[in-house]
């Protein structure tokens, strides 16, 4: 019996099972935004930078140009496109490795970061929902019948 497309594992690369999509605490949106990231994974300091595959106001998908490994704990600086100031993430922990993609959760954020993080985040969910108004609509409706 082979493994699920989602459980495969390349030769070589770590990996640790995703989230499904019905487990996430927050909605995620598209977006792709430049960061840095620096900290320890495994026995080796990582210091890296790459693109936002997807944002959430707890966690992100990324695309990363230096290896990390499952657990890793790093900091996280996320340039938005529309702001000059850098949103710095203190603490996330890597959730999944697939490569050099991965996923991290917010561990710890300060109050100010967070508060823009988030308005970033439904900035972007509202942009979503102008665009689709049918869509949104519709799965409404399916979900009421």
């Amino acid at each position: 019996m082979t493994k699920p497309e989602s459980l495969q594992q390349s030769e070589g690369e770590a990996f640790q099972a995703r989230v499904p999509l019905e487990q996430r605490r927050a909605q995620r949106v598209a977006d792709p935004c430049y960061f840095t990231y620096s900290g320890v994974s495994g026995e080796r300091v990582v210091v890296g930078e790459g693109s936002v595959i997807d944002l959430s106001t707890e966690g992100f998908g990324v695309d990363g140009n230096r290896e990390v490994q499952p657990g890793a704990l790093l900091t996280l600086c996320l340039c938005l496109p529309d702001e000059e100031m850098p949103i710095l993430i203190e603490e996330v922990r890597v959730a999944w490795v697939s490569g050099k993609r991965f996923g991290v959760q917010s561990l710890a954020i300060g109050h100010e970061e967070r508060k823009r993080l988030t308005g970033y985040v439904w900035k972007l969910l509202a942009n979503d929902v102008r665009k689709k108004p049918t869509n949104l609509f519709a799965s409404q409706i399916a979900e009421a019948v």
